[in-house]
């Protein structure tokens, strides 16, 4: 995923489940991380993975509002992907 100009993206949410993602978020911006599984809150209703285009060039995937990671959307330095399902 670091590095990659087009982030991975997974969202499964099995019907009357919660919303499940992959989660990847480094202890310091541009380092690595151990990619798992997170089950979302209510309140983060959608998947979100992000590669910032300045440095030190971060990167993250994890549960996120959709209203949120659709902002990030918006910026030229991010490229962000968003799913809901």
């Amino acid at each position: 995923f670091y590095g990659s100009p087009n982030p991975v993206i997974w969202c499964g949410c099995p019907l009357g489940e919660a919303l499940v993602c992959l989660r990847c978020v480094p202890a310091k911006a541009g380092g690595d991380c151990k990619v798992t599984v997170e089950t979302c809150p209510p309140e983060k209703d959608g998947c979100a993975a992000a590669n910032f285009f300045r440095a030190p060039f971060g990167h993250f995937q994890r549960c996120m509002d959709m209203s949120g990671c659709e902002q990030f959307q918006t910026n030229a330095d991010i490229n962000m992907k968003c799913c809901d399902t």
